[in-house]
């Protein structure tokens, strides 16, 4: 079963926490108790809730957003979320924050190495940029399938200060440009929860959101 140690390893298996795990000092990942944990948590500007992708703790939260609203379909597997089929996704994001693989590989900024910095994402990482398609779309697609519920805002993702032209920003942006990996997710979100039930992986989703990603990014430095 994954924990952030072995994450940072290289092993583990990506589905699911263990009630053992819950009681390690580095089972969740790095920073998980400080993000955001609810869609109120985030600023509202201009009438729109407003989240940086670029920044560490606000693209941990939207998973952690995901993860609070889909625990009530993981109660048989024990306490505390700990089934949930869906921690591979943070758990990862964790990893690349914990071994610098978020920041910029070139250090032409210091978007993850400076001072003060060390949240910051960099657009020029490889990482973070396939991450997106695994954070920041299959979260506009549980929103679109309404898994949220009744939203009071319009959720906007904030673009990156450049290369904004490889991202979507919000669900009708992002369905204008990549339709079939939104249709992937919130066919997900939305078949009466039955793959939440028989604890499936969303496969069909997420090979939808890395083959577009990989194929976007081939060209950018890893």
């Amino acid at each position: 079963r994954a924990t952030s140690a072995s994450w940072k390893k290289g092993q583990g298996d990506p589905l699911a926490l263990t009630q053992e795990d819950v009681f390690k000092k580095d089972v969740y990942p790095p920073l998980w108790h400080q993000a955001p944990g609810s869609i109120e948590d985030f600023p509202v500007h201009g009438n729109k809730t407003a989240i940086s992708a670029w920044n560490y703790l606000e693209r941990l939260g939207v998973y952690k957003i995901v993860l609070n609203y889909s625990a009530k379909y993981f109660t048989t597997s024990g306490s505390n979320n700990v089934g949930n089929i869906l921690w591979g996704l943070p758990l990862q994001l964790g990893w690349q924050y914990h071994t610098g693989r978020l920041a910029d590989p070139s250090n032409v900024t210091t978007c993850g190495h400076g001072a003060g910095q060390h949240l910051c994402i960099s657009v020029q990482s490889w990482w973070a940029s396939v991450n997106y398609y695994l954070s920041i779309i299959p979260f506009l697609g549980a929103m679109e399938a309404g898994f949220f519920g009744q939203l009071q805002h319009e959720i906007k993702i904030l673009p990156p200060e450049e290369l904004r032209a490889d991202f979507c920003y919000s669900a009708a942006d992002c369905r204008s440009h990549i339709p079939k990996v939104m249709d992937a997710w919130k066919a997900y979100f939305e078949v009466d929860h039955l793959f939440f039930v028989v604890h499936r992986l969303p496969s069909f989703a997420h090979v939808h959101s890395l083959s577009l990603s990989l194929h976007t990014f081939s060209l950018k430095e890893k």
